[in-house]
């Protein structure tokens, strides 16, 4: 191998090692993308803030302007990546139609006519194609379309040339699709020459359809070179004049890359790219010319001749020097990048020196290579391409393909840095503009504080009013619920009484006798029968629990009104009394930031206990001593209240006297009773004093009541705090992806 072939396998090795880096400069650059584009939805999202918008409306320009930018420079990293990674150095091979192009690609590979066909007059290379050196492989490995890239990247551009509506969505479409059959059924009125050339090929294309529709498939298939022709090329003119307009394979074949012995490759990694030709009426060939040579290409020998008739450039020459300088980017200068080929087949040497001539005038200014090198060969001449344009070609790769390459590095990298600093700088103004909504809202504790204050002004106010409410409604001993429901116990006690203890008169008086005789004695029967009757009243004055209940739940209900007004969902209404304060006792000994005095305050309130056994029976206790069988006598000895023999006229006069103890008895207890008309009411007040008290006045309750405002304050005050909790929000929204921005910038500037 020689020298040029060493060092072109060293930039490969060198290019190879770079790669990854590049590679994972661009993965580090993405994630630049996706935390500006979250900044700029941030940015977007922000309402409720009346004097940032204007800032917020540039800050959202601006970054969606730096997105933009970094996904250019992702792309460039991606390209420049893609470069690197090609294990071949590659030679575009580009010019007009009917210059050589394929004649010279021929001479470089070793392939015959078969394999990349020339032709005098007409274009006949309809694929592009890739060729590379291999040394044990002679091959073509062919992509076929499939309907929707032949629809996307072939037809639609004859529609839209055409003024026809977009292309057919599937092959069936593209079939049956209603095509005009004369130019003159084109829209747009008279059709121009390049319209009826246009229709002509688009209506030969689907005519032809049977002989491709089978290879759209999508895939990619290994073919001998020997078969390679009709896939690569256009039909030849007897193909043309057949049934059916000849063969039309090429149309299915989306890219070709043929591998093949190089006869004269001094260098095992090189690739010859035939670009499309230009001149040719062919739909969006320009555009497919510099998609070709972005990235793929190292270097471009554009091939042009000296015809018959003149030895001038071609309009189509000049066009394809400026295509070739819009594709050439950070690489370096038209003169590191670009060769011209003369290709020397005229025997009229004047014509040649002539077209040699205008090249270093107009395209040099005057002085040879000085913009573009120039090559002069007979293209068909293997071995004159060998010596006077590869050898020439692959010592200028040698030499200029590194800088060339580190040209694009550091403009990569030159655009990165620029484009760091400005993310940066959107980053921090973001930031500041987030610390201006952040300022705007205000401070929330002085606001919260006002509001504590005035809550517990509030509350205090309420609750005092309810305690005297409480008090004035039980000033008096008229309470008329009250004596009523001693009245529905007394009466309980009367009708039991009547109706014979609850068993009728004969069943007791039988009872009766029958232990009577059986204790030869009538005083441990009455002894018993009057402690049953003393516990049954007490148990049927009892039942004024229910009212007594009543009275705590309406006092609860009374105080979860109070509450519900001023503390909002925090106490439903709607719920049951108990129940609600339930709930509140539990919100308030949530550990997040407790309440505990107003917790307590509560609990004590929900433990008062209004019951007869507890409020009223030691009251009366007294009068329900009295259904004893001994009773303290006028003289403080005690007595026997009934005696009277174990006989029936015994049992008789025993069950009135029993009858009417309970009577006296029921009787002296709702006196009493009633006589306490006062009691439960001043209990409630007392109650309801002390829950005030201890809610509102307590040593802690300040302290607990704005630890409540704190961790339920939306439910208190609902949409009270939304616009500055909107405004917080967004600032710290706005931080948080301004944040993310400079650290996936930090994270581009770390040495791999």
């Amino acid at each position: 191998m020689s020298d040029i072939g060493k060092r072109i396998e060293a930039i490969v090795a060198e290019r190879a090692r770079l790669a990854p880096l590049v590679r994972a400069d661009a993965q580090r650059w993405r994630a630049v993308l996706r935390s500006l584009l979250a900044l700029g939805q941030q940015l977007e999202q922000q309402t409720g803030q009346e004097e940032p918008h204007a800032v917020r409306d540039r800050l959202v320009t601006e970054a969606r302007g730096a997105a933009a930018d970094v996904e250019a420079l992702v792309e460039s990293h991606e390209r420049f990546a893609a470069r690197l990674l090609r294990s071949t150095v590659n030679v575009g091979v580009s010019g007009s139609a009917r210059v050589g192009k394929s004649t010279l690609l021929q001479s470089i590979s070793g392939l015959a006519d078969n394999e990349i066909p020339t032709g005098a007059d007409i274009p006949v290379t309809a694929v592009r194609s890739r060729i590379f050196h291999s040394d044990t492989r002679s091959r073509a490995l062919l992509t076929f379309h499939g309907y929707a890239s032949l629809r996307d990247e072939v037809l639609a551009g004859y529609h839209r040339a055409l003024g026809l509506p977009p292309a057919p969505a599937t092959l069936e479409a593209f079939r049956a699709f209603p095509y005009p059959q004369r130019p003159e059924d084109l829209p747009g009125g008279e059709p121009s020459p390049t319209s009826v050339v246009l229709l002509r090929r688009l209506l030969d294309m689907r005519e032809a359809l049977p002989s491709y529709e089978d290879l759209l498939t999508g895939e990619e298939r290994e073919i001998p070179l020997a078969d390679l022709r009709p896939f690569i090329a256009y039909p030849t003119h007897e193909e043309r004049t057949r049934p059916g307009h000849g063969d039309h394979r090429y149309l299915a074949v989306r890219e070709a890359r043929i591998e093949c012995p190089f006869p004269h490759a001094d260098v095992r990694h090189l690739g010859v790219l035939d670009l499309p030709g230009l001149g040719e009426l062919m739909v969006g060939a320009e555009a497919h010319h510099v998609d070709g040579l972005r990235d793929e290409v190292d270097v471009v020998v554009m091939v042009v001749r000296a015809s018959a008739t003149t030895a001038y450039l071609r309009d189509s020459d000049a066009r394809t020097l400026s295509l070739l300088q819009e594709s050439l980017g950070a690489a370096g200068t038209s003169r590191d990048f670009v060769f011209i080929l003369v290709n020397d087949v005229t025997a009229d040497r004047s014509r040649l020196a002539a077209l040699r001539h205008e090249i270093d005038s107009k395209i040099n200014d005057g002085v040879p290579d000085q913009y573009f090198q120039v090559l002069q060969a007979d293209a068909a001449d293997s071995a004159a391409v060998a010596a006077r344009v590869l050898g020439p070609l692959l010592a200028h790769l040698a030499e200029r393909l590194p800088i060339m390459d580190a040209r694009i590095r550091a403009s990569v990298s030159e655009s990165a840095t620029e484009l760091a600093a400005r993310v940066e700088t959107l980053a921090r103004e973001t930031t500041a503009h987030a610390e201006r909504v952040r300022r705007s809202a205000g401070v929330v504790d002085e606001g919260l504080q006002d509001r504590v204050n005035a809550l517990r002004g509030h509350l205090a106010r309420d609750l005092t009013s309810l305690v005297a409410d409480v008090a004035a409604k039980y000033a008096t001993s008229e309470d008329s619920e009250y004596a009523e429901a001693v009245e529905a116990a007394y009466r309980g006690v009367l009708d039991w009484t009547e109706a014979g203890f609850g068993e009728g008169p004969d069943s007791w008086r039988a009872r009766a006798l029958d232990r009577c005789v059986e204790d030869h004695n009538s005083t441990p029967f009455l002894s018993e029968e009057l402690n049953v009757l003393r516990v049954t009243i007490t148990q049927r004055f009892a039942a004024m629990d229910d009212f007594l209940a009543a009275r705590i739940t309406d006092l609860y209900a009374r105080v979860v009104a109070v509450l519900a007004a001023r503390l909002g969902e925090l106490v439903p209404s709607d719920t049951e009394p108990t129940k609600a304060l339930r709930q509140l006792r539990e919100l308030l000994v949530d550990p997040t930031e407790p309440s505990p005095s107003l917790a307590k305050a509560v609990e004590d309130l929900l433990e008062v206990r209004l019951d007869f056994r507890t409020q009223l029976y030691p009251r009366v206790r007294a009068a329900l001593a009295e259904c004893n069988l001994e009773v303290p006598g006028p003289s403080g000895q005690r007595r026997v209240q009934v005696i009277a023999p174990p006989t029936e006229q015994g049992v008789d006069r025993m069950y009135r006297a029993v009858v009417d103890i309970a009577e006296q008895t029921a009787f002296r207890t709702r006196q009493q009773l009633l006589g306490l008309a006062l009691e439960p009411g001043q209990a409630l007040r007392a109650v309801t004093e002390f829950f005030a008290d201890a809610f509102i006045r307590s040593r802690d309750s300040k302290r607990d009541l704005l630890r409540l405002a704190r961790g339920y304050r939306d439910r208190i005050w609902p949409d009270a705090f939304r616009e500055h909790d909107l405004a917080v929000t967004t600032a710290s929204a706005l931080t948080a992806a301004a944040e993310a921005v400079v650290a996936a910038v930090a994270e581009t500037r770390r040495t791999p």
